[in-house]
């Protein structure tokens, strides 16, 4: 590779110093254009043969490979432009030569021997044109505070949308009228669709009962958990004045990216390894942000989003369901929440005592414990039985972070106790979970797209239950099944009943 960067390298400085014999009027000028031209190809060409011999260099030398390599990619388009530009100059050159010669050999004819200018004619035509400007300075006044008045309008709109779907969380809308009001893109389903998923799948099971019989691939993905989790040992925190954001997570978290890429190659069968540099960002993603040194809701996403793809791409299948979040999700929980304790992580975007939780979500969701729900405040309850359910394991973690009465700490979950059924809280929990944080644009904006999860727009009458399987390989059409069916009477008395409390 160093051979082939000193070769692109000596040629671009070959390449400028050609430039000086395009300077003033050489008549040469042609030639040298398409040498240089040449030249720029062949620097490209060499550019992206770089850019191939990057990945085959060791992990800790492809950055600055790679760095080298966008350099010489740099330095080359700057020749382009300046080729261009010097071509455009040469051009203006021409075009100023010639009009200065038609001009020199114009032969002047002297004027007529009648002249007449009809005047009338020219004042009217005055006329004509200064009203045609008044009406179009008219115009264009009109059409601005047109669009100043649909600017405020839209701000009034927007206000009142969000009024009215938080009214539609508190007091519960049909799932017919939740639809119509609600126009999501097509991966926000499908994701959708992932939770509902995994939610059916551990209906009625405890963590223990439902990792039984793990897949071989399930039992990978466990082990880099494993590994992510051995690194928080190895790099403890750092004494700093500073009580939040110990400094020592944004070493671990440079590891992370660094051997990501190793990581997924040592459990993804080599035939999907194309898949790699797309899934290793919500890997990468799902574990804090290392600039603020916080963690919250957006990151959970592209974890769920990693696990997702790895059904998209074939890895993981239907039966894989409930290990994946009883058994993944569940150590994923575990290393998030050692994460926060040992780097003391901020939560990202709290709502104080008004929110959920500081960290998570999807585990209350996916939470199907075998107890009345009003006995989940009470901490004897929810230590025997925390690590079964992880609705109860976050309960635990809670109580084990805050202090002070449960009711003033974590007021919603409070208002969740008074719900009478589990189903009446799943159902409510995944509406405030779609408006509460898939509908928060400050959260959602940094979700990545790409191949597997595109930002299209939603097919007509596409449902959040159903998710588009056309993405999805043969042996894994039939993963994503949506839940049962409710009459339309059920579930708006459901929906109604639904954190009624709250």
């Amino acid at each position: 590779m160093d051979t082939l960067y000193n070769q692109t390298n000596k040629l671009i400085q070959q390449t400028q110093q050609r430039f000086k014999a395009l300077e003033g009027n050489n008549p040469d000028a042609l030639n040298i254009e398409d040498e240089i031209s040449a030249s720029i190809k062949q620097i490209q060409s060499n550019c992206e043969k770089l850019d191939l011999q990057v990945y085959k260099l060791p992990i800790h030398q492809r950055q600055n490979g790679k760095m080298r390599s966008d350099q010489l990619k740099y330095d080359n388009s700057h020749l382009q432009a300046a080729l261009e530009a010097m071509k455009h100059r040469r051009l203006r050159r021409q075009i100023a030569a010639q009009e200065r010669e038609q001009l020199l050999s114009r032969r002047f004819a002297p004027n007529p021997d009648a002249t007449a200018i009809d005047m009338n004619f020219s004042m009217n035509h005055q006329g004509s044109l200064q009203d045609a400007n008044r009406g179009v300075d008219e115009m264009l006044y009109t059409g601005a505070s047109t669009l100043e008045s649909l600017r405020a309008q839209r701000s009034v709109l927007k206000g009142a949308q969000r009024r009215i779907m938080d009214m539609a969380n508190t007091l519960g809308l049909s799932n017919h009228t939740m639809r119509l009001i609600e126009k999501r893109a097509s991966e926000d389903k499908e994701y959708l669709g992932f939770i509902y998923a995994l939610n059916d799948a551990i209906r009625g099971k405890s963590n223990s009962k439902a990792s039984e019989g793990a897949s071989q691939n399930v039992n990978k993905i466990c082990g880099v958990l494993n590994t992510l989790s051995l690194w928080v040992d190895q790099i403890p925190p750092v004494s700093q004045p500073q009580r939040f954001g110990n400094v020592a997570f944004k070493t671990w978290y440079g590891r992370l990216k660094e051997e990501a890429i190793q990581l997924l190659q040592d459990i993804l069968p080599a035939d999907i390894y194309r898949a790699i540099p797309e899934i290793m960002v919500y890997l990468e993603e799902g574990f804090g942000n290392a600039t603020r040194i916080d963690y919250g809701t957006g990151h959970e996403i592209s974890f769920v989003m990693f696990l997702c793809s790895l059904f998209k791409i074939g890895f993981l299948t239907e039966p894989d369901f409930a290990a994946t979040a009883c058994k993944v999700f569940v150590q994923y929980l575990n290393l998030v929440r050692k994460l926060q304790q040992t780097y003391r992580m901020e939560p990202a975007g709290s709502h104080g005592v008004w929110s959920l939780d500081d960290y998570q979500f999807v585990p209350f969701i996916w939470a199907h414990p075998q107890i009345e729900p009003p006995m989940f405040v009470k901490p004897d309850v929810v230590n025997a039985v925390a690590d079964e359910y992880m609705f109860l394991s976050c309960i635990k973690y809670i109580n084990q972070v805050k202090t002070g009465p449960f009711a003033e700490h974590s007021n919603q979950l409070w208002s969740i106790s008074g719900v009478s059924t589990w189903s009446k809280v799943n159902s409510g929990l995944i509406k405030m979970y779609k408006t509460e944080v898939l509908s928060a644009f400050p959260l959602v904006q940094h979700v990545v797209f790409g191949s597997l999860f595109t930002l299209q727009p939603a097919a007509h009458g596409a449902s959040i239950r159903r998710p588009r399987l056309g993405e999805f390989s043969n042996s894994q059409s039939s993963c994503f099944k949506p839940p049962p069916t409710k009459s339309s009477s059920d579930t708006k008395n459901a929906s109604e009943n639904t954190l009624s409390s709250t």
